[in-house]
């Protein structure tokens, strides 16, 4: 699977001390590099929107539950964390105000993603949206796919690695991720961060225009455009 850079479950997206801002500078501009050689891709002005999308091939086979069948190599949606939108993490750790913001974020989020999708032809022919995550902690892992089964994605089985290109490749996303981790919050830097696991999680597209068109916006949550 090539996804551009990993994707950083809930990051802090804090700006990083004055002695780490070259660290910070130099992962910037190499994420955007990754970006623009992957197409990967802002869909929405709203300055809450905390999700990036590429057009990718399926990263794998399922049968979701609403009975869409996925086949390896079809076109899907690949979610990335905006990590400069994502809410601050307060200096004492998450709070509940903070969750609860966060989740308002993403409602929104994947509801400005149906209405993009609803609106662009070039796009019909997809599917399914999928996230990968990269967790270093089986636990957090396990935590973070019961949040993201509430908004609708469903956990896709992989095969293991099995080639040796497969697991250099693995390496280096696990690299990027421990730096980007470094640059803006090295207290969630654990030493099992070069062994994260990865999880993908799919939404069909039938679930997502079920759960947040247009018929079924969220209620009473005015969100502001992003400043230009």
């Amino acid at each position: 699977m090539d996804f551009s850079s990993p994707n950083l479950p809930f990051p802090d997206a804090g700006q990083a001390d004055t002695g780490r801002r070259w660290l910070e500078t130099l992962l910037g501009a190499l994420d955007a590099r990754l970006r623009r050689r992957n197409g990967v891709f802002e869909y929405s002005e709203r300055r809450d929107c905390v999700f990036r999308i590429q057009l990718a091939p399926s990263p794998g086979g399922a049968t979701l539950g609403d009975g869409t069948t996925l086949q390896a190599g079809m076109p899907v949606i690949i979610l990335h964390w905006w990590n400069e939108q994502i809410p601050r993490v307060p200096a004492e750790g998450p709070t509940l105000g903070w969750a609860r913001r966060l989740d308002r974020a993403v409602d929104a989020s994947l509801c400005e993603l149906e209405r993009y999708l609803a609106k662009t032809p070039a796009l019909r022919e997809v599917s399914a949206i999928c996230v990968v995550l990269g967790l270093a902690v089986a636990a957090r892992n396990d935590h973070v796919v019961r949040v993201m089964t509430r908004y609708g994605f469903e956990r896709m089985v992989m095969p293991p690695l099995r080639r040796l290109g497969e697991w250099l490749h693995r390496l280096g996303e696990n690299v990027l991720i421990s730096l980007m981790v470094l640059g803006r919050n090295p207290m969630a830097l654990h030493a099992d961060s070069l062994h994260r696991d990865r999880v993908v999680m799919c939404q069909s597209r039938r679930d997502l225009q079920q759960r947040y068109g247009v018929d079924r916006h969220y209620q009473g949550r005015h969100v502001e455009p992003r400043q230009p």
